[in-house]
This record gives C-alpha cells, sequence and structure tokens, in this order.
C-alpha cells in the first residue's frame, strides 16, 4: 500500500475522530445538571451502535469489493475499503468512548 494512501487512512480517521470529540463534548458541556446522565446515555449508544457497525460493515464491504473485481485482481484490493471503513467508525467509537469517560469523571470529581 502506498505511503499516500496510508495518510489518507490516518487523516480521515483524525477528521473523524476530531469532530465527533469536539461536537460531543460541546453537547455535553452546554447541558445541565439534570439532563446530563440522559444525554451521557445517549451518546454511550450511540457509541455502541456506532461499534456495532464497525465490526459489520468492513467484511461486509470486503465481500462487496471482492465479488466484484476482476478476475486475477489480487485480494488485497479488496481488503482496503474495509480497513479504511474500520478505522474510520474506529476513531468516532474511541472518541466519543473517552468524551463519556472524561464527563463522568469530571462529574463524579464535583
Amino acid at each position: 500500500m502506498s505511503f499516500h494512501l496510508i495518510f489518507l487512512f490516518l487523516f480521515q480517521s483524525g477528521l473523524a475522530f476530531a469532530f465527533s470529540y469536539f461536537i460531543a463534548k460541546i453537547v455535553l458541556t452546554g447541558c445541565d445538571e439534570e439532563s446530563l446522565p440522559k444525554l451521557r446515555r445517549g451518546l454511550r449508544w450511540i457509541a455502541l451502535l456506532t461499534l456495532a457497525c464497525s465490526i459489520a460493515l468492513p467484511p461486509v464491504m470486503f465481500f462487496a469489493y471482492y465479488k466484484a473485481l476482476p478476475e486475477g485482481k489480487p485480494a488485497n484490493i479488496a481488503l482496503w475499503p474495509a480497513v479504511w471503513i474500520f478505522m474510520i467508525l474506529g476513531a468516532v467509537v474511541l472518541a466519543l468512548s473517552l468524551v463519556i469517560w472524561k464527563s463522568g469523571r469530571q462529574h463524579s470529581a464535583q
């Protein structure tokens, strides 16, 4: 795999992490004390749903691309889209989990 493709995967995963982290942090920071547990539960549910998608979608994408490959092409060509979606969804799960964990620690420290 070329260096440019690896850089693209890491860059897109980093963007997904940053956007998810900052949006979730803004949502949790802007809420009042009464709605904080409900919002944390909602974010936890979204993180679990994204985790399920990050487990289910890469194999589906691999087999879809593998079936569409012209005859004689290596199977690793179909592997890269699966790795790409796994990295992006994994970054979203990591960002949401980190925000939920940090908000729980800050809430319990107060």
